[in-house]
């Protein structure tokens, strides 16, 4: 979910969500192990916009991303599986990317750092003026 306020060519919008993928091995076989990663996130951002024409906006700008991945490791280990929980919070620069029309919007986010992250949405818009 995303909402924001803009004024002239200004916009503040802020993001949260929940990610999740399905467990993926990391290693094989003798010792298979697999890994899974549950993410939280909130973003706040503040945006340049420029009007291309009368339906469609353009917003780039910056902000800031508070990101936490609880990571579950299972390992199989004999006949037994044995999970172990990791929670990383983060708090990560990104760059942002919109394009709003009157009913649909695409958004690209950039979270900077050691280790880069792309992310891509795509939305329909409610309440757009």
């Amino acid at each position: 979910m995303e909402w924001g306020y803009h004024f002239r060519w200004l916009a503040g919008r802020y993001r949260v969500g929940f990610l999740q993928n399905g467990y993926a091995p990391i290693s094989g076989p003798p010792l298979l192990t697999l890994d899974r990663t549950q993410r939280l996130l909130l973003d706040l951002e503040l945006d340049a916009r420029w009007q291309i024409n009368k339906g469609q906006t353009l917003a780039a700008g910056g902000g800031v991303g508070v990101l936490n991945d609880v990571v579950d490791t299972t390992s199989m280990n004999g006949v037994d599986w044995t999970t172990v929980t990791d929670d990383r919070w983060h708090v990560r620069p990104l760059l942002g990317l919109t394009l709003q029309s009157l009913m649909f919007q695409i958004t690209t986010t950039v979270y900077l750092g050691s280790n880069p992250e792309a992310a891509f949405a795509f939305g329909i818009c409610w309440g757009r003026r």
